[in-house]
């Protein structure tokens, strides 16, 4: 932090006792900023100094050698020196064209202090208006935290604290949060709508301030034939990522005390982002305690739900679908409780799509999260709803997925429209059978379910098991228990319509292999494949088997 309340050299010749100084080259160094005052009075001086320090000298050490104190320029400027202040005239008359040349190429200060002056007459004063400008520091760093905490503490919003900072730093700048997507731009965002739209994170240079203690990204862009930087600040807490704070040097270039600030604000921030999460997560708890009510057979909790709707936004006279997104099987085998922050950061995500696209639409949209799912319940006008409606919805919700890589984690299952909130729950039901069959498709309604329709029934279960186990069963264990493969050689017979030579090149198997499976086939499960019901028979025992799979 040193280097945030140092002054700088430009700063320091204004002192009166420096008043008649010159600075002899490296004028482009003058912002360089000064923390201590040094004396070097000894050549080997490079062991017992440090960044920031500004060097007092009459060059004796040296005087006999101009070559040693071009080589001393060299290491002062890569150990973070800012300059250094020589009396000429007395041990050396003037300072050598070379050593004047290696100082503008560093843009490393030389001043030529004069001979009347003593070193205590200008360190006093100096180290006082460090130690003056240090305090200010400190004090305007502190002013901004505690108008921003108040801001906090009266329930002030994001646009507000961010205001806080724009009025402090002066440039242009925009906060987006990660979870909702949304922006909060202050200042002149509109010429720099396209780099705040379109970031390349492939393009960005990566920038560790050690100081300020602040890892940024930067790209540089030409607005209007001006070279302007664009500066990414990621805004973390506990790891997570929340957002970003995006600011453009269009004003000015920020230096160190900027970054305190920034460091300062940030957490603030990222803390602020959190409070709304929270909120968010516990409406959105409350909201899944009234979809369970909801969208449950029983007439008493339907009921129930209905009496605080209005609470929620449900509106009876509208006609409803559901629409289930599931988190695939995978990421439900990671849930352990080292990593339920990220897998409730994704769902978080998915669900700042769904409010997003909420916004974008005409149509009633009210959602939830609960556990490792989200339930969606899509309302629409009487004779204003449709298949294609609800379909376009999701789709919307996938494609913003592949934007943030997200697309591959969940499946979505969609329920039929009903008329009455009281049938809601065979929409709800539909939904989650379609979703456990959006395996490639990543999107399944419940009328293009085929056969598994039927299939679901829960009155059927205990009659399809039965059927299962007498029809495929046996052929399941063999697999089981010889490591072989008839029942995935049984499924290919009927996806190649009992072509053996193609279930051969399918299967990348010898075509002998292929008639000595089937006969093992035919053997175990007494199968005739010659009769049209044996055949239908055992399609359905697959299609059953392949649903306890998905279980």
């Amino acid at each position: 932090m040193k280097n945030n309340f140092g002054i700088t050299i430009e700063e320091l010749l204004k002192l009166n006792i420096l008043k008649d100084a010159k600075v002899i080259s490296g004028q482009m160094g003058l912002n360089r900023r000064v923390t201590k005052i040094n004396v070097m009075e000894v050549p080997d001086i490079i062991d017992w100094v440090g960044e920031g320090e500004f060097i007092l000298t009459t060059a004796y050490s040296v005087k006999d050698n101009m070559k040693e104190l071009k080589n001393l320029i060299t290491k002062f400027n890569k150990k973070g020196l800012a300059g250094i202040g020589i009396k000429t005239k007395r041990y050396i008359k003037e300072i050598p064209k070379s050593i004047i040349n290696i100082s503008e190429q560093l843009s490393f200060p030389i001043v030529e202090i004069p001979q009347n002056i003593s070193y205590p007459d200008i360190m006093t004063p100096a180290l006082t208006e460090i130690i003056n400008h240090q305090s200010n520091a400190l004090g305007k760093i502190e002013e901004i935290n505690n108008k921003i905490m108040n801001l906090m503490i009266e329930g002030g919003t994001l646009k507000e604290i961010g205001q806080v900072l724009h009025e402090n730093i002066h440039n242009t700048m925009a906060i987006k949060e990660n979870i909702f997507r949304n922006v909060i731009c202050f200042g002149n965002c509109g010429e720099f709508k396209d780099t705040l739209e379109k970031v390349d994170y492939g393009k960005e240079k990566m920038k560790v301030l050690n100081e300020e203690g602040i890892t940024l990204y930067y790209e540089n862009f030409n607005i209007k034939s001006k070279m302007v930087s664009r500066i990414r600040i990621p805004i973390y807490a506990k790891g997570v990522n929340y957002g970003d704070l995006f600011i453009w040097e269009d004003y000015k270039k920020l230096n160190s005390l900027d970054f305190s600030i920034i460091k300062s604000c940030t957490p603030l921030i990222a803390l602020d982002l959190m409070k709304k999460l929270s909120v968010f997560e516990i409406e959105s708890k409350h909201k899944i305690e009234f979809f369970d009510d909801l969208l449950s057979n029983d007439e008493f909790s339907h009921r129930k739900a209905l009496n605080k709707g209005y609470v929620f936004g449900f509106d009876e006279k509208l006609s409803y679908a559901t629409i289930v997104i599931d988190l695939n099987e995978k990421i439900k085998m990671r849930i352990t409780p080292n990593n339920v922050d990220f897998l409730k950061h994704l769902n978080n995500k998915v669900l700042g799509i769904v409010e997003r696209l909420r916004k974008s639409v005409k149509d009633t949209i009210l959602y939830g999260d609960k556990s490792d799912k989200i339930i969606i319940l899509f309302g629409c006008k009487e004779n204003d709803y449709s298949k294609k409606k609800l379909l376009n919805f999701c789709e919307e919700i996938v494609a913003h997925g592949k934007l943030e890589d997200l697309h591959k984690n969940f499946s979505i299952g969609i329920g039929r429209f009903y008329e009455n909130s009281r049938e809601l729950y065979k929409s709800y039901r539909e939904a989650l059978k379609s979703s456990k069959k959006a395996i490639n498709k990543t999107i399944v309604h419940y009328d293009d379910l085929g056969i598994y329709r039927i299939l679901s029934y829960e009155e059927l279960k205990g009659e399809l098991s039965e059927f299962y186990k007498e029809m495929l069963e046996p052929l399941v264990t063999y697999d089981k228990e010889k490591n072989s493969q008839l029942v995935d050689t049984l499924e290919e017979y009927f996806k190649c319509k009992g072509n053996l030579k193609r279930m051969s090149e399918n299967m990348y198997t010898h075509y002998n292999t292929v008639i000595y499976r089937m006969q093992r086939i035919k053997e175990i499960t007494d199968v005739d494949f010659e009769d049209y019901n044996n055949i239908l028979n055992m399609q359905i025992a697959l299609k059953v088997y392949e649903m306890n799979r998905e279980i």
